[in-house]
């Protein structure tokens, strides 16, 4: 009234964790893969597999949705305190394919997986130039590493320009993207090794 006022706290925090890991909004990278996707590869659909890009939420600590608790995710406890990757992905909803119902992609393209940066030589925090998937400059992998409940800031894996894995602090960041696809498995090569310098030709007749 003209005396006083009612205030009324203004909450972000979900109400539970399967509400917070429910798939109904696309993210900026997502739409961004979509895009160059339909841009560039619709007319290869016929070549490419369904197979699962795996956003692992799984939870290693915490509880994985309100903002006063900090949060370990799977991959984090697997790179940073174990360094034991691995591409098992434990939930369903994190299994993201067209395909899928509960984790439903619109086009065969995704991310890659810390856990498979790692298999292929990044490691937490360490430097290396001598893999096959360094390309000196910061990019994000699919995976998140934990939630800060100091700063109310979400981390993610990326691998930094030295090679090394990182657990980037903001989310928000605009680095590279790099879009991966799964190919079908009789799908001929007809030349190249594989290398940047000499890349697989994929035979389209």
């Amino acid at each position: 009234n003209a005396n006083t006022m009612k205030v009324q706290p203004i909450s972000y925090s979900s109400n539970s964790l399967l509400s917070a890991q429910t798939n109904t909004t696309d993210s900026p990278i997502k739409i961004k893969l979509d895009s160059w996707y339909k841009s560039n590869l619709a007319s290869y659909t016929s070549y490419l597999a369904d197979e699962t890009f795996c956003n692992d939420r799984s939870i290693a600590s915490g509880d994985g949705y309100k903002l006063d608790s900090y949060t370990q995710y799977g991959a984090y406890d697997r790179l940073a305190n174990k360094r034991t990757p691995s591409l098992k992905c434990s939930q369903e909803n994190d299994k993201f394919r067209v395909s899928s119902t509960s984790a439903k992609l619109d086009y065969p393209i995704g991310l890659i997986q810390a856990d498979e940066m790692s298999l292929a030589g990044g490691v937490n925090n360490t430097t290396n130039m001598n893999y096959y998937l360094y390309n000196s400059r910061n990019f994000w992998t699919l995976s998140p590493s934990y939630f800060s409940s100091s700063s109310s800031i979400a981390y993610a894996w990326l691998v930094a320009s030295s090679g090394s894995l990182f657990p980037w602090y903001d989310v928000t960041y605009s680095f590279v993207v790099r879009p991966v696809i799964n190919l079908k498995a009789n799908t001929l090569i007809t030349k190249g090794d594989g290398s940047a310098i000499n890349p697989f030709t994929v035979e389209t007749k």
